[in-house]
């Protein structure tokens, strides 16, 4: 019978402990790695994203002081106006204008008897007319005009008057007076205190630029 005898030393087997250990370090550093980079870009994308939103809000914010800016512009140029415009309407008419235009639109052969004229705009008259026609048409006149507001014809009535001629001397035939109808209206006015602001005040500016030009 043969006996194998092995003089060899034997080969001690591979720690496959040390082995284990060793990948499993590799592969945690690597996956710690990994998260650090990707938690890195991802803070990098945040904080990229927050300058974004800063710079937008920091142009919303000037867009709306410059908005505010114009608000208030327009606010005060209002408050202005609609001081201007009170100023205007709590200013009573000069009667003197007034009546040197109603008195323009009378016929040749109109003249105003009376007239009234009241702070608040109205302002009634009685006028002599030769033709009910004159008295027609100064009634439609009046109407027409924009700075009018309205206009009323209470009463157009027919009166005797000596006829004169342009020197106010009377014509006597056949040794007789003779007399002529005329005809009285009577008027009520009511002026548009607006226009005739709006038109005093471009006016007055007129004025001032042809002062300023001087």
């Amino acid at each position: 019978m043969l006996v194998e005898i092995n003089l060899l030393p034997k080969k001690e087997p591979k720690s496959i402990t040390l082995l284990v250990f060793i990948l499993s370090a590799f592969f945690i550093i690597l996956v710690a790695g990994l998260l650090i980079f990707w938690q890195g870009t991802r803070l990098n994308d945040e904080i990229s994203r927050l300058k974004n939103e800063i710079t937008t809000t920091q142009k919303l914010v000037e867009t709306e002081q410059a908005k505010q800016g114009k608000n208030n512009v327009a606010s005060d140029s209002f408050a202005q106006l609609e001081s201007a415009v009170n100023w205007a309407n709590d200013e009573p008419l000069k009667s003197a204008p007034i009546i040197k235009r109603l008195v323009a639109l009378l016929p040749a052969r109109g003249f105003v008897q009376t007239i009234s004229y009241a702070e608040s705009g109205t302002m009634t008259m009685a006028i002599q007319f030769d033709s009910s026609r004159e008295a027609a048409y100064f009634y439609k006149t009046l109407l027409d005009q924009s700075w009018i507001e309205s206009a009323t014809l209470s009463s157009l009535a027919t009166s005797n008057s000596e006829q004169s001629d342009s020197e106010g001397t009377t014509e006597n035939t056949n040794a007789d007076e003779q007399f002529v109808p005329r005809y009285l209206g009577q008027f009520e006015v009511i002026l548009n205190r607006d226009n005739i602001n709006n038109e005093e005040l471009a006016e007055k500016n007129e004025s001032k630029q042809g002062g300023t030009e001087s």
